[in-house]
């Protein structure tokens, strides 16, 4: 029978002192005779820690959870949200889940002749509820459980862990069902409100909406931003004002340089150029003592030529012109781009009037936590949330060098603490001083307290178990993510306990003598007079340059004078890193939830990555945005979600009761869900015309911009042609009659459709008198204009786009569409032939066809139905026939080789007497494995809702 918890029964629970004077001892050096069963999450890591517990320890894997909430509802039950009773304080039912039934039984097994049960999962609520699950499954006597927990997987970690267990902690596990049971009805109530006014397929989720919502409201501020236009004046100068002529042309042909990218000289390149030639970079900071402000608001813009004039003219500039282009994608003052341009004049010059300079120090970083690790594996490695994820799991199990004594390589990878244990600081400090000295060894110990009030000191930062186990000396043993990954932590970890980099800022001021205009140039340089912490993480770059050698007094001679136009830019579109940050910042999330919130808002295309790093929201992800604030105003503000987190960590800390927390979320948002339902406009509702230049190519009439299931895309307004209404009213909302919509594809079928609610009553509802009713109504409907287009980002058409492909029914060059699988090729006579080729969505390589399945005698586990057998990768494999109504599979290998041998042969034959015919080139060429498509254009866009068009087959 399922089980659930209240903290009234985490009282029963054992104390762990209780059974810590029984095995604790033992631990290490194998017990006093007993069998022991340990379990862990993963196998990676039961192999780990095996090598340092005796032989009477058996480490076993449970991979994970073993139990969860249902997807849908027990059989003999019928509850709103599966797997939690609302009316009963939200009493979470549980079931092994699927697949993990085998691996219960054999830990069932073991434990019932193992003396005693250690629960070796991960230390935070995620492994303790883990712990607690197994637990319940394994349905012993409480006194059989010990729980451990240890912050590295290191074999004095582990000796210490074992000589001190605990009983689990069911405030962390309350703590962890709430956010589970809060997770589900969020998505379980909300998400199919989503397929009803949104699309179908559609998820909700309570942080995953938030973090989109922080993606799209950056959009909108970036769409509505205003640039504000000013001028800066940038002068080069020769120290030797006599070679300042002759710097002119040189130093003209330097800006003027293209690389093979067609980009000029970088900012880097023109430094080294100055340095090279004994010259000094300066900018225009005033005139007869008014600091310079050139510049005029975005909303407000006006002609700032004159002003610019006349400041290149007090700098030393001559012979100027002045130019101005429009440019029609541009708002507010960057409409129009203006540029300044004249000769130095070779009879300037400056005085050096002012030099000063003031030591600065830069300070080391704290040590990683999740969140900064992440933010530092995207901007040092180009990593992404997931791939830091997995290298850092692995550096944390030891998985990579699981045959050798060392274990774990990093401390745990999910914490938001910068705490660091004292002796992993001494050790640290012992290494700086014999590599590096004791310069670069601080007096006393750097001690680093976590910002964050929420934080669980008792955990650590992120750091490497043994110090002295350099990057260097792990080269080549590890996997190349994993290397880099270590070196970042450790580079981390030894800079936090040095000493500062000592660095000399120098300002120098120049004046015009040659003209009493009053231009004052400033120039700035920085030095490094030791670079402490820097030894190790390295100097950063820096715009500031080396200045020559200079003193109060010394004339020097410009040779090159720009005026530049500058525009404010927009705040920048968030990156993982850039999010992550903004996440921790505003409470919301975990360390162990970061990257799966990154990972979830782009696979449900609600975000999607544009260039290198950038986060985009997609059409798909600002309607849904849109909708869950018209309808959960509450859930959708980073307050009310900060509250939520801060009420979980509280439960989690035993300060507050789980079940008041979710009575106090839910009461509130059940009635948020029955006004949305009533209330909210459904997406496809909402149209928006497109300019007249996008005029329907087939009919002439105009276009709009409409939503479906894949985004916005243009359709043409003759695609609406007028329902006619029935007698039949409609049984969703009541208040309408149903309107008969004419059939959208050939083999479709007509349908009724609700003018106010929009809801649809399909074919197959419709009773035979009602069929009769609506096939003749439909029949004096006239035929829509069925033109349809995806659109780009800025809302313009794209036509599909024609490949290589010969169609394999009429031998015509395919088109390369996109629909709700993905992209695939379609016949571009269409409905006339229907040819389809499937793409692989990673690589977008053709997919070549396959034989059908070869139905068996063989029966489903699951409904009892013959199983189909097929050929994979990995070779030959069982379904259901009837999937997707059924979603069971067979065991090829655990047949009897009688029956595999027969069933192989059988499948040998059936495919070559049933081989599909082979895909072609337009040139007749045979398609082998592995075939990309040539493509004439880039389509880049968001994916049209055109039914016209005929879907890929699924996977």
């Amino acid at each position: 029978m399922a089980k659930s918890t209240t903290n009234k029964t985490a009282k029963k629970k054992p104390t762990a002192k209780k059974s810590a004077s029984k095995t604790g001892r033992s631990a290490s050096t194998g017990g006093d005779g007993g069998r022991h069963l340990v379990i862990v999450e993963s196998p990676a890591k039961a192999k780990t820690i095996n090598k340092y517990l005796g032989p009477r320890f058996q480490v076993e894997a449970s991979v994970g959870h073993v139990r969860d909430l249902p997807r849908r509802n027990p059989a003999g039950m019928d509850l709103p949200v599966p797997g939690i009773d609302l009316d009963n304080d939200f009493q979470p039912i549980y079931v092994p889940i699927d697949g993990k039934q085998k691996t219960i039984r054999e830990l069932k097994k073991v434990a019932k002749k193992s003396d005693d049960i250690w629960l070796a999962t991960d230390l935070d609520r995620e492994g303790e509820a883990i712990a607690w699950h197994l637990a319940e499954e394994l349905d012993l006597p409480p006194e059989r459980f010990k729980r451990v927990v240890f912050n590295e997987v290191t074999k004095q970690a582990i000796e210490r862990a074992f000589e001190n267990p605990r009983a689990i902690d069911m405030d962390m596990v309350n703590a962890q069902q709430a956010r589970r049971i809060l997770d589900r009805i969020v998505g379980y109530q909300v998400s199919p409100l989503l397929w009803k006014k949104v699309a179908g397929g559609l998820s909700a989720g309570r942080v995953q909406s938030v973090a989109v919502m922080l993606i799209v409201d950056r959009e909108l501020l970036i769409r509505a931003h205003m640039p504000d236009e000013s001028w800066e004046l940038t002068a080069v100068l020769s120290c030797d004002a006599d070679a300042a002529a002759g710097l002119v042309t040189p130093y003209a042909e330097l800006l003027a340089s293209r690389d093979e990218k067609n980009k000029g000289p970088t900012l880097k390149q023109r430094s080294a150029w100055i340095q090279q030639h004994q010259s000094v970079a300066t900018q225009l900071v005033s005139i007869s003592d008014t600091a310079l402000a050139i510049k005029c608001s975005g909303t407000e813009p006006r002609d700032l030529s004159a002003e610019v004039v006349a400041a290149a003219e007090a700098v030393g500039l001559v012979d100027i012109e002045t130019s101005v282009s429009e440019d029609p994608d541009a708002k507010g003052a960057a409409r129009f781009r203006r540029e300044v341009t004249g000769s130095v004049d070779p009879a300037v010059r400056y005085r050096v009037s002012d030099i000063s300079t003031k030591p600065s120090t830069s300070k080391p970083p704290k040590p990683f936590r999740t969140s900064t690790m992440l933010r530092a594996a995207q901007t040092f490695l180009g990593f992404n949330a997931g791939r830091t994820s997995r290298a850092a799991q692995g550096l944390y199990q030891g998985d990579a060098l699981a045959s050798s004594d060392i274990g774990g390589l990093i401390t745990y990878m999910r914490t938001d603490s910068t705490h660091l244990a004292p002796e992993a600081i001494e050790a640290a400090r012992g290494m700086i001083e014999s590599k590096w000295g004791a310069e670069y060894r601080p007096d006393s110990p750097r001690i680093y307290e976590t910002d964050r009030s929420d934080a669980q000191e008792a955990h650590e930062a992120i750091r490497p178990t043994d110090v002295n186990r350099t990057p260097e000396s792990l080269k080549g043993k590890l996997g190349e993510d994993q290397w880099r990954l270590y070196e970042l932590i450790w580079k981390q970890f030894v800079a936090c306990q040095m000493t500062d980099a000592k660095w000399e800022s120098t300002t120098v001021k120049l004046e015009r003598t040659d003209q009493p205009t009053g231009a004052v140039l400033e120039a700035s340089g920085r030095v490094q007079l030791f670079d402490g912490f820097q030894a190790v993480s390295g100097v950063p770059e820096s715009n500031e340059p080396t200045l020559p050698a200079m003193k109060v007094g010394d004339v020097l001679a410009p040779f090159g004078i720009s005026p530049r136009q500058k525009f404010t830019k927009p705040v920048a579109r968030y990156n993982e890193a850039s999010l992550i940050k903004k996440l921790e910042q505003e409470g919301i999330g975990r360390p162990s939830t970061y990257a799966q919130i990154l990972k979830t808002v782009q696979d449900r295309r609600y975000v999607e990555k544009r260039g290198s790093a950038a986060l985009f929201p997609t059409d798909l992800g600002e309607v849904v945005t849109e909708k869950l604030r018209e309808g959960f105003p509450r859930i959708m503000e980073v307050g009310y979600t900060r509250w939520m987190e801060a009420q979980l960590d509280e439960v989690g800390d035993g300060k507050a009761d789980w079940v008041d927390f979710l009575k106090e979320f839910y009461d509130p948002f059940s009635k948020s869900l029955d006004s949305a339902h009533e209330a909210m406009k459904h997406a496809k509702a909402e149209r928006q015309m497109a300019p007249d230049e996008y005029r329907c190519p087939d009919c002439n009439k105009p276009t709009e911009y409409r939503f479906g299931r894949n985004g916005k895309f243009l359709s043409c307004t003759g695609f609406n042609v007028p329902t006619i209404p029935t007698e039949y009213t409609c049984p969703e909302c009541g208040d309408h009659p149903l309107a008969v919509n004419r059939r959208k594809t050939p083999k479709g079928r007509p349908f009724l459709v609700c003018p106010g609610c929009l809801h649809k009553q399909s074919w197959r509802k419709l009773s035979p008198e009602q069929k009769d009713v609506v096939t003749e109504i439909e029949a004096s409907i006239d035929e829509p204009c069925k033109y349809a287009a995806p659109i780009d980002h800025q809302g313009r058409p794209i036509e599909p786009s024609q490949t290589d492909v010969a169609c394999p029914k009429c031998s015509d060059a395919m088109i390369q569409r996109t629909g709700r699988f993905g992209p695939f090729l379609s016949c571009p006579r269409y409905p006339e032939c229907d040819g389809v080729v499937n793409l692989d969505k990673k690589t977008g390589n053709v997919k070549l066809p396959t034989p059908p399945p070869l139905e068996t005698d063989l029966e489903c586990s699951k409904c009892d139905q013959p199983l189909f057998l097929r050929n994979g990768k990995r070779g030959p494999w069982l379904g259901c026939s009837t999937f997707p109504k059924c979603k069971g599979r067979g065991g090829w290998a655990k047949l009897e080789d009688e029956i595999k041998d027969r069933w192989g042969k059988e499948l040998e034959k059936w495919e070559a007497d049933n081989r599909p015919a082979d895909l072609l080139t337009i040139d007749g060429e045979r398609i082998e494995e592995g075939f990309q498509p040539v493509v004439q254009g880039d389509d880049d866009s968001d994916d049209p809702d055109d039914e016209s068009v005929p879907g890929p087959e699924g996977d």
